[in-house]
């Protein structure tokens, strides 16, 4: 892969649970790291759920890895307004080639 080819800013999430103190749970998502990276996108879908349009976006990301850096489908990633939940992650000595996915209501 071409340096040039990573003109994308993409930033990682970690998401956590917290007790909120009165029986529930609060969301918080935490900035772990922001990486260049490669982003296409392979499909775009429309399905109907619970009577709304819901549009599904898939993309793949490809970005290099830093040293001893791990990642799971738990991490989140924002890229370009979008949220995207990872689907896959497949990774080597340099390189993470994640696949996300978004849904759109």
């Amino acid at each position: 892969m071409k340096a040039g080819e990573l003109k994308h800013r993409i930033e990682l999430y970690t998401v956590t649970t917290t007790d909120d103190g009165e029986g529930g749970y609060t969301s918080t998502e935490t900035l772990t790291a922001t990486r260049y990276a490669k982003v296409t996108q392979l499909s775009m879908s429309e399905s109907l759920r619970t009577g709304q349009v819901v549009g599904e976006s898939n993309y793949k990301i490809t970005y290099r890895k830093a040293p001893a850096e791990t990642l799971d489908k738990t991490t989140l990633i924002k890229w370009n307004g979008k949220r995207m939940n990872i689907t896959a992650v497949v990774s080597d000595d340099y390189w993470f080639y994640v696949n996300c996915s978004e849904a759109v209501v």
